[in-house]
């Protein structure tokens, strides 16, 4: 009798001990999971009214922005996706620092939303990333004779862009400057040229329709076009205008 007494204890021990640790299990797993969507909640709130249209060539290096310090996630790995529907699986990853993913699209996309990335344990967390549309544009190669490194100042406020190309006289005379954006981009700037023959100044400027509303960042190139010789040289930017939200 005393025998079946302490297998009934055992029993009623074993399955409390069980009851225990699932308990304990259960609840470590639901503050794991609160404490993940606080991180992706918090790491996107920058990127939630960001629309991004880029010219692509063969590949494209990006800095992927979020509102908090992320290289101590340990992040191993990452894919892109589009409304939860995979684009490219296991995506090249140079450089993580502070709250920048910088990484390089060796294939072809139309467009991306979102990234998972995944740590050493094979954790996974989802971000929004803003919404990212690519146009194909074969660059052309930039000619060593004409440096416009320092000379191609960018201007913006909560309504317009201003893209200013300044150059030496015989080079704004002799070549025919054009700026060529994303056609999505229209949807969003108006567009108006102005040419400075005397001060040797080239602006462009693109007046927003959706300011505070929309915090838009895009890819233009300038292209300088010989007029003797009708070569095209370009130059590639990438610039973020920061508009203000909508209140």
């Amino acid at each position: 009798m005393r025998m079946k007494i302490k297998i009934l204890l055992c029993i009623c021990f074993i399955v409390l001990l069980s009851s225990c640790t699932r308990t304990i299990s259960e609840s470590e797993n639901r503050d794991k999971d609160m404490k993940y969507t606080d991180i992706e909640q918090k790491a996107q709130k920058c990127n939630l009214n960001t629309v991004n249209y880029l010219f692509c060539d063969k590949e494209k290096d990006l800095d992927l922005y979020f509102s908090i310090n992320i290289s101590k996630l340990n992040i191993q790995r990452a894919d892109l996706y589009m409304d939860e529907i995979l684009q490219i699986d296991d995506i090249s990853i140079n450089e993580i620092y502070d709250n920048v993913i910088n990484i390089t699209i060796t294939e072809d996309i139309s467009n991306f939303n979102s990234i998972r990335v995944y740590d050493s344990n094979g954790e996974h967390l989802d971000f929004y990333v803003g919404e990212y549309y690519f146009e194909p544009y074969k660059q052309k190669t930039f000619s060593k004779d004409i440096d416009t490194e320092s000379k191609i100042r960018i201007e913006d406020t909560d309504r317009e862009v201003k893209v200013i190309v300044c150059e030496k006289k015989e080079v704004l005379v002799n070549h025919e400057v054009r700026i060529k954006n994303p056609k999505e981009v229209e949807k969003y700037f108006d567009c108006d040229i102005e040419k400075e023959t005397e001060s040797r100044t080239f602006i462009y400027t693109l007046k927003s329709q959706y300011a505070g509303k929309v915090q838009i960042s895009y890819e233009f190139a300038i292209e300088f076009v010989n007029l003797q010789t009708k070569e095209v040289d370009t130059k590639m930017i990438y610039y973020l205008p920061m508009l203000k939200e909508e209140s």
